[in-house]
């Protein structure tokens, strides 16, 4: 469950607009992993390249200790390592 919005907030929202929703996801659906934040494996090309890595950024770096599940490093091993290198490429 979950997924951030590809016709609204990525592809119209602001980098703000975009943190918002990426945090308000892991809140409330990412409680001891299993949440994808994105929904496709499509982005759109009149995406923002700054709100796309906005939502990379938010999700590599949210304190998943404040969820109450996991903690940080066994969390963050949940994003995967292939998601690790795909956001190291973006910095």
């Amino acid at each position: 469950h979950g997924g951030v919005s590809l016709q609204k907030t990525l592809t119209f929202g602001t980098p703000a607009d975009v943190r918002a929703e990426v945090e308000q996801l892991i809140r409330s659906c990412g409680y001891n992993g299993g949440l994808v934040v994105f929904p496709s494996n499509v982005i759109q090309p009149d995406t923002p390249l700054e709100n796309i890595i906005t939502c990379f950024h938010t999700a590599r770096d949210f304190d998943l200790t404040s969820l109450g599940g996991l903690p940080r490093e066994a969390a963050a091993s949940a994003f995967g390592a292939l998601a690790a290198a795909q956001v190291e490429r973006i910095d």
